[in-house]
């Protein structure tokens, strides 16, 4: 739904507006490897969960960026990922 929202949404300002922009995702899960990767619940990496999103950015001219994505989360860690994520958007 997300990807179809995207697309309509996207699609409709006209186009070339998103043309060599690019996309981060950045997202958080409370599962980590018991949940993601190749022997997790789900069967694959967080960050291809994501892949209707490159999809859309795609589909509109957009650059993907490869997703920064934070598992099994807890609060002590929370600089860490503030670090990770400044370090990230300076790149």
């Amino acid at each position: 739904m997300m990807k179809a929202y995207l697309n309509e949404t996207w699609g409709s300002v006209g186009p070339g507006l998103w043309q060599g922009k690019q996309m981060l995702v950045v997202s958080t899960a409370g599962g980590g490897r018991s949940t993601y990767g190749k022997n997790g619940r789900v069967g694959v990496e967080l960050k291809n969960i994501f892949l209707p999103m490159k999809a859309s950015a795609l589909h509109c001219g957009m650059e993907y960026l490869e997703p920064l994505v934070f598992e099994g989360i807890n609060s002590s860690q929370l600089e860490n990922y503030k670090q990770a994520l400044v370090e990230r958007l300076k790149n």
